[in-house]
């Protein structure tokens, strides 16, 4: 049995972070929030949905459709409406 592979050196998964980051809230949050005129709460969802763009992910899983409904190009899909 071969080992599992190591976890990333900290200094590493930091620069993976901060290279995410510049991705996700440069060109992509910022747009989401101006164009949506997003405040408050929501931002937390121009998040997930600008994170969700930078990596090419067009659905989204969630109990809370209308706060994800507002952002084109996204589809949201409610727990109930999976099939099992």
């Amino acid at each position: 049995m071969s080992s599992p592979p190591a976890a990333p050196q900290p200094s590493k998964r930091i620069d993976l972070e901060v290279k995410d980051a510049r991705l996700i809230f440069e060109p992509v949050w910022e747009a989401l929030v101006t164009q949506h005129q997003v405040t408050g709460k929501p931002a937390h969802d121009a998040r997930l949905a600008a994170a969700m763009q930078a990596h090419g992910l067009t659905a989204i899983l969630t109990f809370d459709k209308s706060g994800f409904s507002r952002y084109p190009g996204l589809e949201v899909v409610h727990p109930e409406n999976v099939k099992a």
